[in-house]
């Protein structure tokens, strides 16, 4: 079977290959990832204190596997890549830069939840809002490198053409998305626009506000556009390679007008879903 045919049936095949250097870097951080998330999953179940109602270690699980998820897409697109351009300088630099800003963004969350303390929208000390601040950048680093994988993969031409759109665009898109939605959501200083009672209804699970408006939804589909797109390039690639750059256009398109709109909601104090 070549190359290409493997890329389009299987791309977790093609990232369980002989790995390049820069592949073995995304591994590691994922298996860290991974580790991560059973130790925050066995710490929800012992531990039982709360901070603002929740699980101390329901932020770092949600996060744990959040960044999981990021890391692995990553590495799957990457395993797409030429393997020439993978020892690219610049997509070295990339992936270093994401692996430090991983690590120190998840270590950050973790101490905090151990102290039953905020890691985000914290000013309570100097210190506290210094490190918010740097939680940003490093919160920058790790989505722009979807930015600098979209790009290798643009440039890859032994990429089928639907599933190299749809990780260009996928990557790219939800970068700049989420720098937009992470961006306002930072500045607001709240994942609120309004002021929700402490009893106020929530959806299961996410735990987004259904009595006002919310900018977590926004941020979830802003994010996530790194995942479907890639799939949805990958899945036309395979079953319909005639109508699939069209398609991956099309459905990309289809998908920032819906973040779009879930975030506009959010502004002007709506809920995604109304009690």
């Amino acid at each position: 079977m070549s190359e290409l045919a493997m890329t389009v049936q299987n791309p977790a095949r093609t990232a369980l290959a002989e790995p390049t250097d820069i592949q073995l870097i995304w591994r590691s951080g994922l298996a860290w990832l991974l580790m991560l998330t059973l130790f925050s999953l066995a710490a929800l179940l012992v531990d039982a204190r709360e901070l603002d109602g929740v699980n101390v270690w329901a932020k770092p699980l949600k996060f744990s596997i959040s960044t999981t998820l990021h890391f692995a897409t990553m590495l799957l697109c990457l395993s797409v890549v030429r393997r020439d351009q993978q020892d690219a300088y610049w997509l070295r630099v990339a992936t270093w830069a994401a692996a430090v800003a991983m690590v120190f963004e998840m270590s950050y969350i973790f101490v905090q939840a151990a102290q039953a303390e905020h890691s985000h929208f914290n000013a309570d000390s100097n210190f506290h809002r210094v490190m918010y601040g740097l939680m940003g950048i490093g919160a920058v680093t790790l989505i722009a490198v979807s930015a600098v994988i979209g790009l290798a993969a643009w440039f890859s031409r032994n990429i089928p053409p639907a599933l190299r759109h749809g990780i260009t665009t996928g990557l790219i898109g939800g970068f700049v998305l989420t720098l937009i939605v992470a961006g306002y959501l930072g500045g607001n200083g709240s994942h609120f626009v309004g002021v929700p009672a402490p009893d106020a209804p929530t959806v299961p699970l996410f735990g987004w506000s259904r009595t006002v408006g919310d900018l977590r939804p926004a941020h979830f589909l802003a994010l996530h556009m790194m995942q479907l797109v890639p799939l949805a390039g990958w899945m036309l690639a395979r079953f319909a390679p005639s109508r699939g750059v069209v398609s991956v256009w099309a459905f990309a398109l289809a998908y920032v007008a819906l973040t779009a709109g879930v975030f506009v909601q959010a502004r002007m104090g709506l809920p995604l879903i109304s009690a």
